[in-house]
């Protein structure tokens, strides 16, 4: 059995999906696409920050609620430089054109698409593909894109 649960509270979007003795993923749209709480068979396999899953409060330290994938960047990873904050800006970015798909066959796949612009300048785009494979297996393969500032597509 497969379940896939879309849900907003007071912290942002959540879509909950379980696969029956199996994995178990929260994946957090509005954190970037990435992945909070999750479970393998009944047990967790994501470390909870203290703060918990929650929205973007201006900075990394204040915001970072754990999970099993938090992504930093796309301009800064580690400590602030060149202007841009801790671990960049990446996780406080919402995801767009979300969609879960689930199959016959025991998979499901949840697609977003992130962008991360200055106006003007560059224009980095993240598309996350997560996958489900029934009980035991999944995969998060995300291609990066650049766009000059004047592209339209």
């Amino acid at each position: 059995m497969i379940a896939a649960y879309e849900s907003v509270t007071s912290e942002g979007r959540a879509v909950d999906v379980r696969v029956e003795d199996g994995i178990d993923v929260r994946i957090l749209p509005d954190r970037g696409f990435d992945i909070g709480d999750a479970w393998f068979r009944g047990r967790r396999i994501a470390w909870p920050s203290p703060l918990g899953e929650r929205r973007w409060r201006g900075d990394f330290a204040r915001s970072f609620g754990g999970g099993l994938v938090v992504t930093c960047g796309l301009r800064n990873v580690g400590m602030p430089s060149e202007g841009h904050p801790q671990h960049g800006l990446f996780t406080s970015l919402p995801a767009a054109d979300v969609r879960i798909e689930r199959s016959a066959h025991g998979v499901v796949v949840a697609r977003g698409r992130v962008v991360e612009a200055d106006v003007p300048g560059a224009t980095l785009e993240l598309e996350r593909e997560i996958v489900l494979y029934g009980a035991s297996h999944a995969q998060t393969p995300s291609p990066i894109r650049t766009r000059k500032a004047t592209d339209t597509n």
